[in-house]
């Protein structure tokens, strides 16, 4: 057994030993082992410390904090990557979780496709042979360059700063503006950003300072992470894949998740924004990384009037939201954001708790409705049967829901 690297399931059922070996298989000597409780998998535990452990939250002897708890407190054990699975999964259980060091809290039924992008980074091994329907070759050796991609490609160091500072309590306005001042290009950007029609500001704003004092630190926050985004990560201008369409739809998607905040109380402003801004994040990467095949997806999209999503998944094994779902991860982005880019297109397999993704699925659609859609997207879904409701908006239709927001995004086009 030395020579394999031991995964560990800890569930009083075993329902999760069989797909859990499926979700292990393509990957070199691993051995999965199943325990019934905490105690029984201690002792092979501190003998050889297995490379990931999967529990279940509710276990008979310790629940899911409390283990995170009594691993944190040894050497060895701390290192160890866990993952707790629950059918029921407060935010603040979560948050404690993640802070204590949890990969992730999982829902039941499992998504063993997403485990399987855990173990990938986990187990540093990029398998031959994907789990799923990949047969072709190409396929695997796309999937492949994908995940080599995903985990080299840098949040855009402006973007990432502003989003660090403005998560800790103690920073102030001086910083951001230090921050952005830092990067001429972006500081120009901004600058534009605040000057545009949208904000309709009647007297020039010359500088950084200036911006806070009218706009608020918020709101030059999120024009920052904007501008860097957009700068940071070019793309290019084809017939039917144009950035500054691109990023118009991503700020539009954004504003309305904004504005959708303030009908729900659970749902994050800050967070909601971000998600808008990086919902389909995974297109940038398939054009900046695989550009001619991407543009064949684009051609099958249209001549098949296809939801891109689909054509994609056909095309790769895998879509745009599953690629910004992982590119979220290895950004360290907060797990709401992160799911809500890797569900918005499939808000039906969101947990219960986490709003974002049907913040971030809602918000796209009405982009689209609005006029602030995307080309490269001829066939857009329908809203999910109950998005209206989880998001409190008192509507049975896009222009039901449209109507009661009352936005006018019409100067939003001349901010990009």
């Amino acid at each position: 057994m030395s020579d394999k690297r031991r995964i560990f399931l800890l569930d009083r059922s075993s329902m999760q030993v069989a797909p859990l070996h499926g979700a292990c298989a393509p990957f070199e000597n691993c051995s999965v082992e199943h325990f019934d409780s905490f105690k029984t998998a201690k002792k092979g535990m501190e003998e050889n410390p297995p490379a990931f452990m999967l529990v279940s939250w509710d276990l008979p002897d310790m629940d899911g904090l409390a283990l995170l708890k009594h691993l944190g407190r040894k050497a060895d054990t701390a290192r160890i990557p866990v993952m707790l699975f629950t059918t029921d999964r407060p935010v603040d259980k979560i948050r404690q979780a993640m802070n204590l060091g949890a990969r992730d809290v999982l829902g039941v039924p499992i998504d063993w496709n997403f485990l399987h992008r855990h173990l990938v980074r986990i187990l540093d091994e990029v398998p031959s042979q994907p789990p799923g329907e990949y047969e072709d070759e190409s396929d695997v050796e796309v999937l492949n360059r994908l995940d080599g991609v995903t985990r080299l490609t840098p949040l855009p160091e402006v973007a990432a700063r502003v989003l660090a500072i403005s998560e800790d309590p103690r920073s102030s306005a001086g910083q951001l503006a230090q921050i952005v001042q830092k990067d001429p290009v972006i500081t120009a950007n901004v600058l534009k950003l605040v000057n545009s029609a949208y904000y309709g500001y009647r007297r020039k704003i010359s500088n950084i300072q200036q911006a806070i004092v009218v706009l608020g630190f918020d709101e030059v926050r999120n024009v920052s992470i904007a501008a860097s985004l957009s700068q940071g990560l070019e793309l290019s201008d084809s017939r039917l894949f144009n950035g500054r369409e691109f990023w118009t739809h991503s700020l539009a998607v954004a504003t309305i998740a904004s504005e959708l905040t303030k009908r729900n109380p659970e749902l994050n402003a800050d967070d909601a924004f971000i998600i808008g801004l990086l919902h389909d994040i995974g297109d940038v990467i398939l054009d900046q990384h695989f550009h001619h095949l991407f543009e064949e997806i684009l051609d099958d999209a249209e001549s098949q009037k296809e939801h891109l999503a689909l054509v994609e998944h056909k095309r790769l094994g895998v879509d745009h939201a599953e690629i910004g779902g992982v590119l979220a991860r290895n950004w360290n982005l907060p797990v709401p954001i992160e799911k809500a880019i890797l569900y918005h297109h499939e808000p039906w397999r969101a947990d219960s708790w986490n709003h974002s993704v049907f913040v971030a699925h809602v918000s796209n659609l009405l982009a689209g409705f609005a006029g602030y859609g995307i080309r490269s997207n001829p066939s857009p879904e329908s809203p999910h049967s109950t998005a209206f409701e989880t998001l409190g908006l008192p509507a049975n239709s896009l222009k039901e829901a449209w109507d009661s927001l009352e936005l006018d995004l019409g100067s939003l086009k001349s901010i990009m």
